[in-house]
């Protein structure tokens, strides 16, 4: 059955949900950089419709508290350069200045930050940080091909999102978005899903299915984010 939502605040944790299934849609979608902030708030908003529906389910995926993994790195990125390196040289020398081999990512970009994080007689660390979410794997991609690079570092660093073995999965389909709550998340295994959709139409949820062998008793104390 579908559901018509009223206007509701979008929550923080939802914004940070929504920045996570941007940057994993864009990634398999198309190769860019900057997160495009129409399509963080239109995944924001899909999200809080859906968990302010009057369908059960959809008080059930609230009430296990149900988030992202951040699978995907939105704010930095380290990588390792060989300390012999000539640009690497000069940074080191005068740290306020960014080396040319690097200045075509802060020339196309805005919000970027480069420091030091150790230094060392062969290889020198840093971190690339940006002020807004970007999809930092692909600024991974093109430091690989710098010269001294040695290693990329991309993982996830945001440390106060979500520890409790939930996910959310996003995929389009025809004239609709399918919203997948993942519950029991460990190893690439998934115990149990709920899964909705916001038609393109009338912008309307509907429940599609849930499947699973365990269901999680709503009765026991759920972690909290």
């Amino acid at each position: 059955m579908a559901q018509d939502i009223p206007t509701t605040p979008i929550s923080n944790i939802l914004k940070r949900d929504a920045i996570q299934l941007a940057a994993r849609y864009l990634e398999k979608n198309e190769v860019v950089e900057e997160l495009p902030q129409y399509l963080i708030d239109s995944i924001a908003t899909i999200l809080n419709k859906i968990i302010h529906t009057e369908l059960p389910q959809s008080a059930i995926v609230e009430e296990l508290n149900i988030h992202t993994q951040s699978s995907v790195d939105v704010y930095n990125i380290r990588f390792f350069a060989d300390s012999e390196t000539s640009w690497v040289k000069h940074y080191l020398n005068n740290q306020d200045i960014i080396p040319e081999a690097l200045s075509f990512l802060f020339l196309n970009y805005s919000g970027l930050h480069l420091s030091l994080v150790k230094a060392g007689p062969l290889y020198t660390e840093f971190n690339l940080e940006s002020e807004y979410p970007m999809h930092m794997a692909n600024f991974g991609k093109q430091l690989s091909n710098l010269p001294g690079i040695d290693m990329v570092i991309v993982g996830n660093n945001d440390t106060n999102h979500n520890t409790n073995n939930t996910d959310i999965r996003l995929q389009r389909v025809a004239n609709a978005w399918l919203v997948t709550y993942c519950y029991g998340v460990q190893n690439g295994q998934i115990n149990y899903i709920w899964q909705f959709a916001l038609e393109d139409l009338d912008n309307s949820v509907q429940f599609i299915t849930e499947q699973g062998k365990n269901p999680p008793n709503l009765n026991k104390n759920n972690t909290t984010l």
